[in-house]
């Protein structure tokens, strides 16, 4: 049976076309890559806390409990993260 896959800005194509549907074939960009995009997201987001007055915990906390609702979200569309 094969699944579509969700390429952000190239469309779907069929799992089986890409391999297994397993985490190593699902990385698009390398651990480098990763990283930068990741600290570019950061850093507005960081600036927003702060000007908010946020502590650290309570940052931490509303990360956690957003990966929670995200990772229950996808368990309920049969995704895995």
């Amino acid at each position: 049976m094969s699944h579509l896959v969700s390429f952000r800005a190239k469309g779907n194509a069929k799992a089986e076309r890409y391999g297994a549907l397993d985490k190593a074939s699902r990385q698009l960009f390398s651990k480098h890559e990763r990283h930068r995009r990741l600290d570019t997201a950061l850093e507005p987001f960081i600036s927003e806390a702060l000007m908010l007055d946020l502590s650290a915990e309570e940052v931490l906390k509303a990360v956690r409990d957003k990966l929670r609702e995200f990772r229950s979200a996808a368990k309920g569309k049969g995704g895995e993260r």
